[in-house]
């Protein structure tokens, strides 16, 4: 018979022993969405973002209300999750005019839009918040990488380890005012859509 206790055992080593290219995720989760069922899920599986070493979820509202009706994850996940006083519905606007390497509707090489108008979401407000919310709670601070991650992105840590381990990490040339955090402040941006 296995035991709580008898996992809590391995887990526990697992944990407090981190390797080079340690990674804390995070994601924002929008309520009343198909998020917060997939979130869920991907909790009891202990995929996805639950595979990071570190992780937080944010949102709008309470752990319980997020994942009302999915309350073994609800609970679960209350002592990693933020909450962000904003609304995070928000209306997709006008974009600048000119090229939009961002968007699929677009002829790469020549920057002419194979559409009438860019629509872009005007979530800077929104992730200004997030970010303040990660830093204020901390916990990224313990590991080598911070990996925002959509609820639905398909995150492989131990891939990313192997990749990122050996990986150096640049020298900002600007001071992000971190507090407690010296110059130079260690930091890479990856992007992968």
């Amino acid at each position: 018979v296995l035991t709580v206790a008898m996992v809590a055992s391995y887990l526990v080593p697992l944990a407090i022993c981190r390797k080079a290219g340690s990674l804390y995720c995070f994601a924002l989760v929008t309520p009343d969405t198909y998020e917060p069922p997939l979130l869920a899920a991907q909790y009891l599986l202990n995929v996805g973002i639950f595979q990071c070493d570190g992780w937080d979820i944010i949102s709008n509202v309470t752990a319980d209300v997020l994942l009302a009706g999915h309350w073994l994850a609800a609970d679960g996940i209350k002592h990693n999750f933020g909450i962000v006083d904003t609304a995070l519905v928000v209306k997709q606007v006008q974009g600048p005019p000119g090229f939009d390497p961002s968007s699929p509707q677009t002829l790469q090489a020549s920057g002419q839009f194979l559409h009438t108008s860019a629509k872009h979401l005007a979530n800077t407000p929104v992730f200004q918040k997030v970010w303040e919310k990660v830093f204020e709670l901390g916990r990224w601070s313990d590991y080598d990488w911070t990996i925002k991650l959509d609820v639905d992105a398909v995150p492989l840590p131990l891939r990313l380890h192997h990749y990122l381990e050996k990986r150096p990490q640049s020298k900002l040339a600007f001071d992000p005012e971190i507090p407690g955090e010296t110059l130079p402040f260690m930091a890479e941006y990856l992007y992968n859509a």
